[in-house]
């Protein structure tokens, strides 16, 4: 299965890499290392604060998607409250991933790797609400739909 979704994204697809909350780093590197553009290492913080949180910084402000994303029309995702993610231990060794979204601490949010005519991506704050607060902006499902 894994060398199938290696397949689509070389010819061309793109893949959402999205490890849940509860995620054994360790387990996720080995199982889909292929594809990920970095390496899991742990949870930011073990008990999440609201108090505490970061904000998304987009890092490529002039692609036309993401200029659609970060309009207050749209409900802007920098907005947003990331109050836990996973720590990228490293980039795949013999890849070459950029990251996409980062937090205002400089960690990286969501790191991106062209591989053969597709890209892999990887997102960092768990999809569901338990992590951030990007799900109540009208502009999440879009994101990850574009």
């Amino acid at each position: 299965m894994l060398e199938n979704l290696r397949l689509y994204v070389v010819r061309g697809g793109t893949l959402l890499i999205a490890p849940g909350t509860k995620v054994k780093p360790e387990k996720f590197n080995r199982n889909l290392g292929l594809l990920l553009p970095g390496f899991l290492k742990k949870t930011a913080v073990e008990k999440i604060d609201p108090e505490k949180y970061l904000n998304p910084l987009l890092n490529n402000k002039f692609h036309p998607i993401f200029q659609e994303l970060q309009s207050t029309a749209h409900g802007d995702l920098g907005d947003s409250r990331i109050y836990n993610y996973y720590i990228i231990d490293q980039q795949v060794p013999g890849r070459n991933a950029n990251v996409i979204y980062s937090l205002s601490d400089g960690s990286a949010l969501l790191l991106g790797e062209k591989m053969g005519r597709g890209m892999t991506m990887l997102w960092t704050a768990g999809l569901g609400g338990g992590w951030n607060s990007m799900v109540v902006h009208p502009v999440y499902p879009v994101f990850f739909i574009r």
